[in-house]
Protein backbone atom coordinates (compact mmCIF):
# COMPACT_ATOMS: atom_id res chain seq x y z
CA UNK A 1 0.00 0.00 0.00
CA UNK A 2 2.73 2.47 0.87
CA UNK A 3 4.31 1.77 -2.50
CA UNK A 4 1.08 2.79 -4.21
CA UNK A 5 0.97 6.00 -2.20
CA UNK A 6 4.59 6.89 -2.90
CA UNK A 7 4.10 6.14 -6.60
CA UNK A 8 1.09 8.49 -6.71
CA UNK A 9 3.12 11.27 -5.09
CA UNK A 10 6.10 10.72 -7.41
CA UNK A 11 3.77 10.91 -10.42
CA UNK A 12 2.58 14.27 -9.07
CA UNK A 13 6.20 15.51 -9.03
CA UNK A 14 6.96 15.14 -5.32
CA UNK A 15 10.56 14.29 -4.44
CA UNK A 16 10.67 15.22 -0.74
CA UNK A 17 8.16 12.86 0.85
CA UNK A 18 7.74 12.51 4.60
CA UNK A 19 6.21 9.62 6.51
CA UNK A 20 4.21 9.59 9.72
CA UNK A 21 4.99 6.11 11.08
CA UNK A 22 3.96 4.10 14.11
CA UNK A 23 6.69 3.55 16.65
CA UNK A 24 5.57 0.10 17.74
CA UNK A 25 6.85 -3.17 16.35
CA UNK A 26 3.49 -4.53 15.21
CA UNK A 27 3.46 -6.29 11.86
CA UNK A 28 1.42 -3.55 10.16
CA UNK A 29 3.79 -0.78 11.28
CA UNK A 30 6.81 -2.79 10.13
CA UNK A 31 5.34 -3.47 6.68
CA UNK A 32 4.19 0.12 6.20
CA UNK A 33 7.64 1.52 7.06
CA UNK A 34 9.36 -1.11 4.91
CA UNK A 35 6.98 -0.46 2.01
CA UNK A 36 7.66 3.26 2.21
CA UNK A 37 11.45 2.76 2.21
CA UNK A 38 11.31 0.21 -0.60
CA UNK A 39 9.16 2.50 -2.77
CA UNK A 40 11.35 5.52 -2.13
CA UNK A 41 14.44 3.52 -3.13
CA UNK A 42 12.65 2.09 -6.16
CA UNK A 43 11.92 5.61 -7.42
CA UNK A 44 15.48 6.77 -6.73
CA UNK A 45 14.56 8.94 -3.75
CA UNK A 46 16.54 8.99 -0.54
CA UNK A 47 14.92 7.98 2.72
CA UNK A 48 15.97 10.61 5.21
CA UNK A 49 15.31 9.88 8.89
CA UNK A 50 14.59 13.63 9.22
CA UNK A 51 11.49 13.05 7.08
CA UNK A 52 10.09 10.21 9.20
CA UNK A 53 8.30 10.74 12.49
CA UNK A 54 7.47 7.94 14.93
CA UNK A 55 4.50 7.92 17.27
CA UNK A 56 1.03 6.59 17.87
CA UNK A 57 -2.16 6.22 15.87
CA UNK A 58 -3.63 9.50 17.11
CA UNK A 59 -4.81 12.76 15.59
CA UNK A 60 -2.58 14.63 18.06
CA UNK A 61 0.46 12.68 16.86
CA UNK A 62 -0.36 13.70 13.29
CA UNK A 63 -0.43 17.34 14.42
CA UNK A 64 2.94 17.05 16.16
CA UNK A 65 4.36 15.32 13.10
CA UNK A 66 3.28 18.17 10.84
CA UNK A 67 5.11 20.71 13.01
CA UNK A 68 8.20 18.50 13.28
CA UNK A 69 8.36 18.17 9.49
CA UNK A 70 7.30 21.75 8.73
CA UNK A 71 10.00 23.15 11.04
CA UNK A 72 12.75 21.57 8.95
CA UNK A 73 14.80 23.98 6.83
CA UNK A 74 12.84 24.91 3.71
CA UNK A 75 15.15 22.97 1.39
CA UNK A 76 14.53 19.77 3.41
CA UNK A 77 10.83 20.27 4.16
CA UNK A 78 8.56 17.67 2.54
CA UNK A 79 6.06 18.67 -0.13
CA UNK A 80 4.06 15.52 0.64
CA UNK A 81 3.40 13.38 3.72
CA UNK A 82 2.13 9.81 3.72
CA UNK A 83 0.67 8.56 7.00
CA UNK A 84 0.25 5.12 8.52
CA UNK A 85 -3.41 5.88 9.20
CA UNK A 86 -6.19 8.27 8.28
CA UNK A 87 -6.35 9.48 11.88
CA UNK A 88 -2.75 10.68 11.71
CA UNK A 89 -3.41 12.25 8.29
CA UNK A 90 -6.34 14.17 9.76
CA UNK A 91 -3.99 15.55 12.44
CA UNK A 92 -1.47 16.58 9.76
CA UNK A 93 -4.23 18.28 7.75
CA UNK A 94 -5.63 20.10 10.81
CA UNK A 95 -2.20 21.43 11.83
CA UNK A 96 -1.43 22.45 8.24
CA UNK A 97 -4.67 24.41 8.01
CA UNK A 98 -3.97 26.13 11.34
CA UNK A 99 -0.56 27.14 10.01
CA UNK A 100 -1.95 28.50 6.72
CA UNK A 101 -0.64 25.61 4.60
CA UNK A 102 -3.18 24.61 1.93
CA UNK A 103 -3.48 20.82 1.76
CA UNK A 104 -3.71 19.62 -1.82
CA UNK A 105 -1.83 22.69 -3.07
CA UNK A 106 1.07 23.56 -0.74
CA UNK A 107 1.27 20.09 0.80
CA UNK A 108 -0.08 16.71 -0.33
CA UNK A 109 -1.31 14.28 2.33
CA UNK A 110 -2.17 10.59 2.03
CA UNK A 111 -3.74 8.47 4.77
CA UNK A 112 -4.24 4.74 5.17
CA UNK A 113 -7.48 2.80 5.87
CA UNK A 114 -10.20 4.94 4.21
CA UNK A 115 -12.24 5.48 7.35
CA UNK A 116 -15.76 6.68 6.42
CA UNK A 117 -15.12 10.32 7.36
CA UNK A 118 -12.17 10.59 4.92
CA UNK A 119 -14.40 11.40 1.99
CA UNK A 120 -16.18 14.17 3.91
CA UNK A 121 -13.13 16.11 5.06
CA UNK A 122 -12.25 19.39 3.34
CA UNK A 123 -10.22 18.71 1.39
CA UNK A 124 -11.26 15.10 1.09
CA UNK A 125 -8.46 12.71 2.02
CA UNK A 126 -6.54 10.64 -0.51
CA UNK A 127 -6.10 7.29 1.20
CA UNK A 128 -5.34 3.62 0.85
CA UNK A 129 -8.55 1.65 1.33
CA UNK A 130 -8.33 -1.60 3.23
CA UNK A 131 -10.34 -4.47 1.66
CA UNK A 132 -12.42 -4.93 4.82
CA UNK A 133 -15.15 -7.04 3.19
CA UNK A 134 -12.57 -9.46 1.76
CA UNK A 135 -10.86 -9.67 5.16
CA UNK A 136 -14.20 -10.41 6.83
CA UNK A 137 -15.05 -13.06 4.22
CA UNK A 138 -11.68 -14.77 4.71
CA UNK A 139 -12.01 -14.72 8.49
CA UNK A 140 -15.51 -16.22 8.37
CA UNK A 141 -14.30 -18.91 5.98
CA UNK A 142 -11.33 -19.74 8.23
CA UNK A 143 -13.57 -19.84 11.28
CA UNK A 144 -16.01 -22.18 9.53
CA UNK A 145 -13.11 -24.45 8.58
CA UNK A 146 -11.90 -24.55 12.21
CA UNK A 147 -15.41 -25.24 13.50
CA UNK A 148 -15.52 -28.28 11.19
CA UNK A 149 -12.14 -29.40 12.67
CA UNK A 150 -10.48 -29.16 9.27
CA UNK A 151 -6.99 -27.75 8.78
CA UNK A 152 -6.64 -24.22 7.50
CA UNK A 153 -4.55 -24.34 4.31
CA UNK A 154 -3.35 -20.75 4.37
CA UNK A 155 -3.13 -19.13 7.78
CA UNK A 156 -1.97 -15.76 6.49
CA UNK A 157 -3.28 -13.65 3.60
CA UNK A 158 -1.89 -10.34 2.44
CA UNK A 159 -4.58 -8.39 0.62
CA UNK A 160 -3.57 -5.29 -1.32
CA UNK A 161 -5.26 -1.99 -0.51
CA UNK A 162 -6.77 0.29 -3.15
CA UNK A 163 -5.53 3.85 -3.70
CA UNK A 164 -8.47 6.25 -3.46
CA UNK A 165 -7.43 9.60 -4.94
CA UNK A 166 -9.22 12.62 -3.54
CA UNK A 167 -8.35 16.29 -3.21
CA UNK A 168 -5.71 16.18 -0.42
CA UNK A 169 -3.05 15.44 -3.07
CA UNK A 170 -1.91 17.57 -5.95
CA UNK A 171 1.14 18.48 -7.99
CA UNK A 172 4.31 19.29 -6.07
CA UNK A 173 4.45 23.07 -5.49
CA UNK A 174 7.97 23.28 -6.90
CA UNK A 175 7.32 21.20 -10.05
Amino acid sequence: GMRMGVEQLVQLGHRKIGMVAWQDDATASYYRRAGFAQAMNEFGLSVSEDLITYGFNEEAYGRRSFYQLYNLPEDKRPTAIICSSDLEAIGVMNAAEEHGVVVGKDLSVIGFDDVPMSQYLRPSLTTLRQPIQEVADLLVSMLQTRIKNKPIKERQHLLPPELVVRSSTGPAPDS
